[in-house]
């Protein structure tokens, strides 16, 4: 059984949109980690991404394109 896509106009905050988004790909790609993702999108520990998520952190531009890129949404 296939799950829908996450899309972000079921959420009222981009940082449910974006919890819900990586723990979609971490379940599509088994072995992926909170850690692996950070460092994937250039933060140096999992620790700045949980941070990022839980809205206790805004991600720098570069950290949010990354982001968007990891999750394979588009920019414009």
């Amino acid at each position: 059984m296939s799950q829908a896509p996450i899309t972000p106009f079921l959420y009222t905050r981009s940082r449910d949109f974006f919890k819900a988004a990586i723990e979609s790909k971490k379940a599509s790609r088994p072995g992926i980690s909170l850690g692996s993702i950070a460092r994937i999108i250039g933060l140096k520990s999992s620790s700045s991404l949980t941070m990022i998520l839980n809205g206790d952190r805004h991600p720098s531009k570069q950290i949010a394109q990354n982001l968007m890129t990891f999750l394979g949404l588009r920019q414009d």
